[in-house]
């Protein structure tokens, strides 16, 4: 299994997608890694949810988050890995991206804090007293 990653630089934006040998004899999935929300591992399977598009392919979650980069993506429960920066608010035991409600167990649950932390700086103001 390898994972490379295919950078381009489009109108001023960056942009990264990865090409994954899914574990399948000539089968590859480009990943964009800017659209992708969550990964969820079933068995020996991973579910990629893009923006528009769902991606079921043959590996395992832990083969995949080795792949991944470790700034912009979080374990945040067993069989899921989600996309730090999408990730729209946290509960108690779950989290929300789009429409989509994500557990969140409590062995992951400090750490995502943590990261989140460092990843989007709590300025001490509510946005409204701005």
């Amino acid at each position: 299994m390898m994972i490379s990653p295919r950078f381009s630089d489009t109108k001023n934006s960056l942009s990264w997608s990865y090409t994954i040998s899914a574990g399948i004899p000539n089968q590859l999935v480009r990943i964009d890694l800017d659209q992708l929300l969550f990964i969820q591992g079933q068995d020996n399977y991973v579910r990629l949810c893009e923006y528009d598009k769902l991606t079921l392919t043959r590996m395992t979650l832990s083969d995949l988050i080795e792949q991944l980069p470790t700034n912009e993506f979080i374990r945040v429960e067993k069989s899921f890995i989600v996309a730090i920066s999408k990730i729209d608010r946290i509960e108690k035991h779950q989290l929300i991206i789009g429409t989509e409600r994500i557990p969140v167990s409590q062995a992951y649950h400090m750490n995502l804090l943590e990261r989140l932390k460092s990843f989007m700086p709590y300025s001490g103001k509510n946005a409204k007293d701005s």
